[in-house]
């Protein structure tokens, strides 16, 4: 896992329209290949990273709030 703790308030508002376009685009992709293994296929790195980022977003946040 390629991950990186978010330095600053920049790069979490940054990040988390990322992920939200991100999801849009996944939504776009099940429209289009509805019942179809081509899914998968065009849509597990927008999967991947969004799962990677996620991380990142709910590190930031933990570290923010002084849980650890």
């Amino acid at each position: 896992m390629n991950f990186k703790p978010l330095e600053n308030e920049k790069q979490y508002k940054a990040t988390k329209n990322i992920v939200k376009d991100f999801k849009k685009e996944i939504d776009e992709f099940l429209k289009i290949y509805k019942d179809s293994k081509s899914f998968w296929f065009f849509t597990k790195h927008f999967i991947y990273t969004i799962n990677i980022m996620e991380a990142e977003i709910q590190d930031y946040e933990h570290r923010k709030n002084g849980d650890y």
